[in-house]
């Protein structure tokens, strides 16, 4: 099991997934509205910036959660560029995610330079969707038993 990136039609980057079991999926980057497949169930989603490495590792621990609780939960995968990406499907996530980095873009001799700061414990942004309401929302890089406790707080 296991991921990568490409681009999409529209030249975002995308995570496509290989040797996936069917209870782990990919979200579009950006999407115009929350996607159907997560108005129905219970899904641990998680969105990881693409230029983060530290959520990819994350969205690894994911997978891992997820096959010992593949019953219960189906996990979604979303890789994010920027915080406004998150207002068309979890716009309570949106505040924190523009808070936590700062992404400026100069230009100088025909050359773009890109800085991304970003608080180590903003990313990446978790959810739990039930039948399509949000129930909780997380960020940071949360270990195995921390995704534990976020999924089942009663416990």
């Amino acid at each position: 099991m296991s991921f990568i990136y490409a681009s999409d039609e529209q030249d975002r980057s995308q995570l496509v997934l290989s040797d996936e079991p069917s209870y782990v999926i990919s979200l579009p980057t950006a999407p115009s509205a929350l996607e159907n497949c997560l108005k129905q169930g219970n899904w641990l989603v998680v969105s990881m910036a693409l230029w983060s490495i530290h959520d990819l590792k994350a969205g690894r621990r994911a997978i891992d959660w997820a096959q010992r609780h593949r019953r219960e939960f189906r996990l979604a995968m979303r890789l994010f560029d920027y915080p406004e990406e998150f207002l068309t499907w979890l716009p309570d996530a949106l505040d924190h995610a523009q808070q936590s980095s700062n992404i400026s873009v100069t230009e100088e001799d025909d050359k773009r330079h890109l800085l991304i700061q970003q608080n180590p414990h903003s990313s990446p942004i978790w959810a739990i969707f039930r039948s399509g309401k949000t129930e909780r929302i997380a960020f940071g890089r949360l270990t195995i038993p921390e995704i534990e406790n976020f999924a089942h707080p009663e416990r």
